[in-house]
């Protein structure tokens, strides 16, 4: 084994980490035997899936990451994101667990099967809360995965950060010169053999290009995780930079501070409202489907089945409305009859009962306009008869007094007004009789009750 093992791979690690795996590659290439100083922690096993307390699942992301554990990963301690991967969805599916929360001790790795992880991630905390925890290290390559997390919870003192991708080029040429060998690169494509060679501007510049990809990549594979825009991220948190938690706080890169209760705490809270609103929105769904029902298309046993609350409520709305209809129009035609029937009993002529009854008019009115007809009625023909008269002579052929018009403090005679307003205006004795009964009404109404 040697350091060529690691050249070309673009890691998203702690840069020192890196340097310590080199050591290992190293010792191993010149026979001698040493152990990668990485995480003291148990690594996830096949056979140990997580440890459920309280009905969280505690899955352990331990170790340098990279897409399974192979030899190399195994010697330094690594974490596999397959197998992570396979205990999260695992978990997702256990009834017996409420939430998730991934407990992170690692530097980075390898950029292979981060996006892979990420993603169950962001789906599975739709079924479930997921909260990402440290109280060690969360950076790199396990922040890529920690940000897509419900929830991110660090310990004041944990390190958290490190943004970035970078690589390492190896130029053997003076060791091969050393050893009388001559190294004869045959190649197709310009680039094919860029990591394999001595490294010229333009192979530094297309491996330059390549990482830049890589680490535009990282940076909106964080601020889809985080909810930010990606020039957020930039400034604030991805120049490569390591952060203590309580800095990676400050600067938008986890959520909350505490320790492993404070993030169990968290993980079993989330549980509970995202039931409760899950639970919300199954009704929702469920009003949903009734309401999505083609209703039109259904015969009345189809909709007792589909939708019998909507059948009984339509039968309780149509059972109301026929009783208010039956009681409305038995109110009215008992309210019809007995305005007839008091009109025609009122002792109207027939011509005013008739015209009364078939325009609506209410009973009292026919009073008024019997009323009315029948004090004109007599004005008229006593105003007729006055006029056969002479003018010294009152209505009922006596004498007329000095003070029948009004004279002596007594109330003026109608007849005698009626009489000096014919010879005044020069109008006959009714149209008189009626000018007077408005101007006088109250010798009116004393003249029709002598």
């Amino acid at each position: 084994m040697s350091l060529k093992i690691l050249q070309g791979e673009l890691f998203a690690i702690l840069p020192e980490k890196l340097e310590a795996i080199c050591e290992v590659v190293e010792a191993h290439a010149e026979g001698r035997t040493l152990a990668f100083t990485g995480t003291t922690k148990r690594s996830n096993r096949e056979d140990e899936p997580y440890e459920t307390r309280s009905g969280i699942a505690i899955i352990n992301m331990y170790g340098v990451m990279g897409r399974r554990l192979d030899a190399f990963e195994e010697m330094c301690g690594g974490c596999s994101c397959q197998t992570l991967g396979k205990h999260i969805n695992h978990a997702l599916a256990n009834d017996a667990v409420d939430a998730l929360l991934v407990d992170v001790d690692s530097p980075g790795g390898t950029l292979a099967g981060l996006d892979e992880l990420s993603g169950t991630i962001m789906r599975g905390r739709n079924i479930k809360p997921i909260v990402a925890y440290t109280d060690a290290n969360m950076c790199s390559a396990a922040y890529w995965v920690a940000s897509s997390a419900t929830a991110i919870v660090s310990t004041k003192s944990a390190t958290v950060g490190s943004i970035g991708v970078f690589t390492t080029h190896y130029d053997e040429s003076a060791k091969d010169a050393a050893r009388g060998v001559t190294r004869t690169i045959i190649k197709a494509g310009a680039y094919k053999a860029a990591m394999s060679e001595s490294l010229t501007d333009e192979s530094l510049g297309y491996m330059q290009g390549h990482l830049q990809a890589a680490y535009d990549t990282f940076v909106e594979a964080v601020a889809e995780h985080r909810g930010v825009e990606v020039e957020a991220v930039h400034p604030a948190m991805a120049d490569g930079k390591i952060f203590t938690g309580k800095q990676a706080l400050s600067a938008g890169l986890v959520d909350h501070i505490g320790d492993m209760e404070f993030a169990l705490d968290l993980a079993g809270q989330l549980a509970a409202n995202f039931n409760q609103e899950k639970n919300m929105g199954t009704e929702a769904v469920k009003q949903a489907a009734e309401q999505s029902i083609n209703y039109a298309a259904l015969t009345v046993e189809g909709l007792k089945v589909h939708a019998p609350s909507l059948v009984e409520a339509i039968a309780g709305e149509a059972a109301n409305n026929s009783e208010a209809i039956a009681k409305a129009a038995k109110d009215a035609t008992d309210a019809e009859r007995s305005r007839a029937v008091e009109i025609i009993k009122s002792g109207a002529s027939n011509e005013l009962a008739l015209k009364a009854i078939e325009g609506g008019e209410p009973a009292h009115d026919i009073y008024r306009q019997m009323v009315t007809a029948m004090q004109e009625g007599k004005a008229d023909a006593l105003a007729s008869m006055e006029g056969s008269l002479g003018e010294g002579v009152d209505a009922k052929g006596e004498e007329k007094k000095p003070d029948d018009a009004g004279g002596g403090g007594r109330k003026p005679d109608f007849m005698a007004l009626v009489a000096d307003h014919v010879k005044a205006e020069k109008i006959g004795r009714g149209e008189a009789t009626k000018a007077m009964a408005r101007q006088h009404p109250e010798a009116y109404q004393a003249w029709l009750n002598r």
